[in-house]
């Protein structure tokens, strides 16, 4: 009260021109006296510091925050931090302002305040919103030399970057700063790829074998593993890591040495008369190089015929994934200049050799391309897949031209062979030029099995092109949208489909909740393989994110419609492998007791996938899940399609001799083009069941290794629980024993022990990893000790 009773005093300051003294009161009492006094604003004439900052805090307080930070800017050096609620706030309003963008003033202001401000996440993440790119250099420079772990701040910015079309500035910094010690070297790693200066990595490389060795080959194996390059050095061990050659030497080894699949449970399922053993055999001896099955059952595998025959002998690629020589394992499949053979085989050899670009395979596929008058459909399959899969997103315009000819034959087969082969080329490639090419194709044909094609084609031309969405710079991006908005509203349900594929493809572990809820409304179309697509392209957008997917899919598991359930199953099981989820384990063994055929099917499928490398005590109903699953193999009441699905689960379950999961992402943590491609053809298995050999470019074998200087094996000793025991359920007995005749005791389980200590080699589950604090790609580099 005392304080308004100055005010007759203020305002008489003022008119008398005595503004000096009427501020000095004014300051000193701005919160009570400034509602007040707004009126007599117009009697200061003065525009000195002083006064500027007077000023400013009287608009404060009438909350014109526009005319208050225009003031305090005024106020020059008299506007300090004094601790007062005022200066935060205006400060956080001048944040807020020079966000949005305009006044240089107000961002020089700010970039001073925070620049005398400790480095945190939340600075970080303002200069990026600022496009402050300069300062953003040097508080990451600071930020990591403080020893924090910059791999989530990195990752977040590198996303938002993605979204808001700036993800070449980020990744122009980051090979501005150049590289440093793990993890940041690899995301500099990162941006010489991104900007495509391999030189960089090839001169840091070579630099690195001079001065670190050890974090040279680290650099080697995360460079190959993401980027496949076309790097020479002279070196020879660096030049093994980077040729692939030491990856899959120590990883065939692994898989073969330490191969658990039991071959008397094989022989029981062979005794079931299953259709489907081939599978079971090359998911269970997936990358092992074990084939004794294939050997001693001639008679049984010998009498499949046709696409059954191409389906088997394609799945042989699946067992021998890390062999050095597939013309000697494949020599009695694959074709020749007198004799057509197995087109399988042409497969299993693409499988074997994938992204490897391989010119010798290359030229061996492409001759059969030139005898399009004896090309059986077959053989057209092998050599389109093959070809797309030993040249994976290379888009090779000489391949590309030669399956776009045989595109054009008025042979419906061969047609939807060459697109295959087209999409798996064009990998990522963002190519404009190939999807008008494949559209041409969707718009000349009237069969659905090369829509299809198409649309798969699409999807995996169109990976991980979200940033092509946001950069407003390119002149594709537009085409893009475009193109996918055509197909989302499209007449022909199959194009639909297509497009929502497509869509998902696109922003493939973004997790952005606008794309899901843009797919979410498929779920409802009046189609079921686009409800189907839609299911599938939710897993694509989520797969990162575990939450999230459960989170989004889990509902859905009740949908009304058996395709949307069936769907929901099989993805949730791939994108979770090995992972034993409760929450989605739980969610499948309902599923497995459906009305309908398919969706238990795909259940059966679905945990097989996610109770890889488990057992009861990491997953409570494990035995009953597996039990169930044994009990419909040999159930000849159940359909073919439940059958396919127990087959596929079981050998899912004992996959890779119980040494490997499924993933799309590689061994160094990244989920990877390659993988979502495989990811994404396997799940297309209903329509085409070849595709199935497909899940193959998903295998992750789980190890841990040490290596010294010299490549040489180091030993190491990592304690983990005993919690991962293996436990082999076998199949219940089909029929009977007759009374008089003794039938001898057999153990309906086997146990086998996990040893307590991790050493070289040893199987280290995706659960161990996160018990021992294992970082990808586990595989340690260290001195030698003496």
């Amino acid at each position: 009260m005392q304080t308004i009773r100055i005010l007759p005093n203020i305002r008489a300051l003022l008119r008398d021109g005595r503004e000096s003294e009427a501020i000095d009161v004014i300051n000193a009492h701005v919160d009570v006296v400034a509602p007040h006094i707004k009126d007599d604003l117009r009697y200061i004439k003065s525009s000195d510091p002083k006064t500027s900052l007077c000023l400013s805090k009287i608009y404060f307080v009438l909350e014109d925050y526009q005319q208050a930070i225009e003031y305090a800017l005024r106020a020059g050096d008299l506007l300090v931090d004094d601790g007062s609620f005022y200066y935060t706030s205006i400060v956080y309003h001048m944040m807020d302002s020079a966000d949005i963008g305009g006044d240089d003033r107000i961002r020089d202001f700010v970039l001073k305040v925070i620049g005398a401000e400790d480095v945190d996440d939340s600075l970080i993440g303002y200069l990026f919103s600022i496009k402050a790119y300069g300062l953003l250099k040097e508080a990451l420079v600071k930020y990591i030399s403080d020893g924090n772990d910059c791999r989530r701040l990195l990752d977040l910015l590198i996303s938002l970057g993605e979204e808001e079309g700036c993800l070449k500035e980020i990744y122009g910094m980051l090979a501005e700063i150049g590289p440093g010690k793990k993890p940041f070297i690899f995301y500099v790693i990162d941006a010489y790829f991104y900007l495509e200066d391999v030189e960089k990595v090839k001169a840091l490389i070579e630099r690195l074998v001079k001065e670190d060795i050890l974090l040279c080959y680290d650099v080697a194996f995360y460079t190959e593993d993401n980027y496949s390059p076309e790097i020479e050095v002279a070196d020879q061990r660096v030049m093994s890591i980077l040729s692939g050659e030491f990856k899959k030497k120590i990883l065939g080894a692994f898989l073969l040495e330490k191969n658990l699949t039991s071959f008397k449970f094989l022989e029981s399922i062979a005794r079931t008369r299953t259709h489907y053993l081939g599978l079971a055999n090359s998911l269970m001896n997936l990358g092992t190089s074990n084939d004794t099955l294939y050997r001693n059952n001639a008679d049984i595998f010998g009498q499949s015929s046709e696409w059954a025959k191409f389906s088997e002998v394609a799945s042989i690629g699946m067992i021998h994934l890390f062999n050095s020589n597939p013309y000697e394992i494949l020599k009695n499949y694959l074709p020749s200049e007198v004799s057509q053979k197995e087109g399988g085989a042409l497969m299993a050899l693409g499988l074997i050799k994938a992204g490897t670009f391989s010119e010798e395979d290359t030229e061996y596929l492409l001759y059969f391309l030139d005898t399009e008058d004896t090309l059986t459909p077959e053989l057209a399959y092998g050599v389109c897949l093959g070809l797309g899969l030993i040249n994976m997103g290379s888009a090779n315009r000489e391949i590309l031209n030669k399956l776009k000819e045989l595109s054009k034959v008025d042979r419906t087969l061969l047609v939807e062979a060459s697109v295959y082969g087209m999409g798996m080329l064009g990998l990522n490639s963002w190519s404009v030029e190939l999807l008008e090419d494949l559209r041409t194709i969707a718009g000349e044909t009237e069969f659905e099995r090369v829509k299809r094609a198409v649309g798969i084609s699409f999807s995996l031309v169109l990976m991980f092109s979200e940033e092509m969405f946001y950069d407003e710079c390119n002149a594709s991006n537009g085409d893009f949208k475009n193109y996918i908005n055509e197909l989302l509203y499209d007449k022909d349900s199959i194009m639909r489909a297509n497009g929502v594929l497509s869509l998902g493809s696109a922003f493939v572990g973004t997790g952005r909740l606008g794309v899901i809820s843009t797919l979410l409304p498929y779920i409802n179309d009046g189609d079921d393989d686009v409800k189907r697509a839609a299911v599938i392209a939710i897993g694509l957008v989520c797969c990162d994110d575990r939450d999230l997917l459960v989170g989004t899919l889990e509902p859905l598991s009740e949908n009304h419609n058996f395709f949307v359930r069936a769907a929901v199953a099989v993805v949730l099981g791939l994108f979770l492998s090995g992972t034993g989820d409760k929450v989605c384990t739980n969610i499948l063994e309902a599923l497995m007791y459906d009305t309908n055929s398919l969706v238990r099917q795909s259940a059966c499928i679905g945990v097989g996938f996610i109770t890889m490398q488990c057992n009861p005590e990491l997953v409570p109903n494990y035995k009953r899940i597996i039990e169930k699953l044994n009990r419909l193999i040999v159930d000849k009441k159940e359909s073919g399609a439940v059958e396919l699905g127990a087959v596929l689960g079981r050998g899912l379950s004992e996959g890779g001799g119980r040494n490997i999961v499924f993933s799309v992402r590689n061994m160094s943590g990244i989920t990877s083009a390659d993988r979502i491609a495989g990811a994404v053809l396997f799940l297309h298995y209903w329509y085409w069941h070849p595709l199935i050999s497909m899940v193959s470019l998903c295998a992750l074998p789980t190890t841990v290794f040490c290596f010294n200087e010299d490549l040489e094996e180091e030993e190491i000793e990592i304690p983990t629980s005993s919690r991962y025991n293996n436990l082999l359920i076998c199949l219940p007995d089909i029929k009977k024993a007759r009374r008089f005749k003794q039938k001898p005791k057999e153990d309906k389980e086997i146990v086998i022990e996990s040893p307590s200590v991790l050493t070289f080699g040893s199987r280290c589950t995706i659960k161990q990893r996160e018990e021992c604090g294992i970082d990808a790609p586990a595989i340690l580099f260290v001195k030698k000790k003496k």
